[in-house]
């Protein structure tokens, strides 16, 4: 995985809840909140917990260690060839 290199802020344009996902776009500099069980939308490929970031008003600051690709699930890692 690539290290994530900018803490410079994201500005967040909207939220994936399961069941209910993200059909906006995302563009550079732009992230969404994702919740647990929700899909990622188009152009997104990371997760990184709240509990990491760092809030700059309305706009979330990625410090450094984080990996692009982390925490994600692929759908259907779960189930075997054939099930």
């Amino acid at each position: 995985m690539t290290p994530l290199t900018s803490s410079a802020p994201f500005e967040v344009v909207g939220t994936s809840w399961a069941g209910r996902p993200f059909t906006g776009g995302v563009g550079p500099g732009q992230c969404v909140r994702i919740m647990t069980g929700a899909t990622l939308p188009d152009a997104t490929d990371t997760v990184v917990m709240q509990e990491h970031v760092r809030l700059d008003g309305a706009r979330v600051v990625i410090e450094a260690g984080h990996r692009a690709g982390q925490n994600v699930r692929p759908a259907g890692e779960d189930i075997r060839r054939g099930e």
